[in-house]
């Protein structure tokens, strides 16, 4: 099973980690520690994937050419 960490997201989803942890602590993206740790959030590669279907949003930063 792939495990991705926040870091990781960052470059996947152009989120800031902040936004990414946010996600986590509002439980909308669900994510794990490793035993005995307090730090270090890692998401599976299929919790990513639900995430992105069902509660993210991205939102386009430039008009479309359609929209002009």
């Amino acid at each position: 099973m792939k495990f991705y960490t926040i870091r990781d997201l960052v470059d996947i989803t152009k989120l800031s980690e902040w936004q990414l942890y946010k996600e986590v602590r509002a439980g909308r993206l669900r994510a794990v520690t490793r035993r005995g740790m307090e730090r270090g959030y890692r998401v599976s590669a299929e919790e990513l994937e639900r995430w992105q279907s069902e509660e993210w949003t991205p939102v386009c930063s430039t008009p479309s050419p359609s929209s002009r």
